[in-house]
Parts: structure tokens; C-alpha cells; sequence
């Protein structure tokens, strides 16, 4: 997990105004089939130790995931 930016903000995990972290990490899922690893972004709690994906990361984290499969089968 690697942090890419820190605020003071009202988290929606814990429902409190504190220092969010947007955080990049890599992950691995099974997507038609493949296994595809691509990097994802969230919004980390510290006080809860979860994830919370937003609106516009879901998207930017779903197209990543369809990108690397694509990739993945031009390669084969």
C-alpha cells in the first residue's frame, strides 16, 4: 500500500472528520476467467483499518482491472 495523498476530512467508515489517506495498491482478481493484477486507488480509515472505494475510483479501478485483461490477452 502506498499513500498518495493525506486530508482532513469527514470519513464516511467511521462518520468522523479526521486524516484520510488515498492509498495505491496492487491487486489480483480473476476477471472472465484471467487472473489480471492492476493498480487501484482508495480512501483508507485508519480508525476502522477499512477501504472505502468512491464513486469515481470504482470506475477508474474497474477500467483498470478490464485494461489489464485486455492487455493480458494481447500478450497470449
Amino acid at each position: 500500500m502506498k499513500i498518495l495523498k493525506s486530508e482532513k476530512k469527514f470519513c464516511l467508515l467511521c462518520m468522523e472528520e479526521h486524516v484520510v489517506e488515498t492509498v495505491e495498491m496492487t491487486e489480483h482478481e480473476i476477471f472472465k476467467g484471467e487472473e489480471v493484477s492492476f493498480t487501484s486507488h482508495y480512501e483508507y480509515c485508519y480508525s476502522t483499518g477499512d477501504f472505502l472505494e468512491t464513486e469515481e475510483m470504482f470506475r477508474a479501478n474497474n477500467f483498470a482491472m478490464k485494461e489489464a485483461y485486455r492487455e493480458k490477452l494481447e500478450r497470449s
